[in-house]
């Protein structure tokens, strides 16, 4: 049996397999294709909170805040894979193919975490995403290790958060090959063309 450290953890894994089993890291052996689902998520007014909230209870809110949305993508398929500043990168389809309905029950349960008393701060999200082939390439800065995609549409990614508005799930990429077409709506606005995620109908479907 082959073994190897994990770049995130430095625990002792197996080759073979597809996870960390300590800290759950997507193993990559160098470069890697793979069709991805990969979403994020931003808080809105973010540097105008920093103002207005003591700095110990914004680090206490955000660790649970951040912790409580991991368990909740993973519970539903997701792979936390970064935090950018105030912003959280989830992944689909590293370890099986991306089911949209797996992604409907984790916007289910965020919308509910979001809107009970498990926090003391009221953050409102931007919400943005994409679907399609990428090169996957594991980093370790020395600070953090994380998966670095590269994809036509991982750079508009930042873009478009500039015109995603709270309640809009806006999308990029190949989305019509995995969500049902009455769940979304192509949209041109401010030179982007994308695709919106109608929020109506869409827990309980299948």
């Amino acid at each position: 049996m082959s073994y190897e450290s994990c770049i995130r953890c430095g625990y002792e894994i197996d080759k073979r397999g597809n996870f960390c089993q300590n800290c759950g890291f997507y193993i990559v052996k160098d470069f890697s294709e793979k069709e991805l689902f990969v979403y994020r998520m931003d808080i809105i007014g973010f540097t105008e909170i920093t103002q207005k909230i003591d700095v110990f209870d914004l680090k206490t809110e955000l660790s649970l805040f951040f912790s409580n949305l991991r368990n909740i993508s993973e519970k539903n398929g997701g792979y936390v894979n970064q935090y950018i500043g105030d912003e959280i990168e989830i992944i689909w389809g590293l370890g099986k193919s991306f089911d949209y309905r797996e992604f409907l029950d984790f916007l289910k349960e965020i919308d509910e975490f979001l809107k009970s008393e498990v926090l003391r701060i009221k953050f409102r999200m931007r919400m943005f995403g994409g679907y399609g082939k990428m090169v996957i390439c594991p980093v370790h800065t020395g600070i953090k290790a994380y998966l670095m995609l590269v994809s036509d549409f991982i750079n508009e990614l930042n873009e478009i958060k500039t015109i995603a508005k709270e309640n809009e799930i806006l999308l990029l990429g190949d989305v019509e090959s995995i969500f049902p077409a009455n769940f979304i709506e192509k949209r041109i606005e401010e030179g982007f063309t994308f695709f919106l995620l109608k929020r109506e109908g869409l827990y309980g479907a299948n």
